[in-house]
């Protein structure tokens, strides 16, 4: 059983690796006349996935407080 245990946790461990260094689409605005939308907040990530969502990290812009 504990060799299972290890395979699982090495498999969960190689899924959170998350990005920090490209700037990444966090915020967008809509323009109601030409239906276009426009980037108006990036934040670190991979260029795809914010890093704060990789990290299940919902605190919206707060800051960290040790609970």
């Amino acid at each position: 059983m504990k060799s299972c245990r290890l395979i699982f946790s090495a498999a969960i461990l190689s899924l959170l690796s998350a990005g920090d260094a490209v700037p990444t689409q966090a915020v967008a605005a809509a323009d109601r006349k030409t239906s276009r939308l426009e980037v108006i907040e990036r934040a670190p990530g991979d260029g795809t996935v914010l890093r704060a969502s990789a990290l299940l990290d919902e605190r919206q812009g707060g800051e960290w407080h040790m609970r």
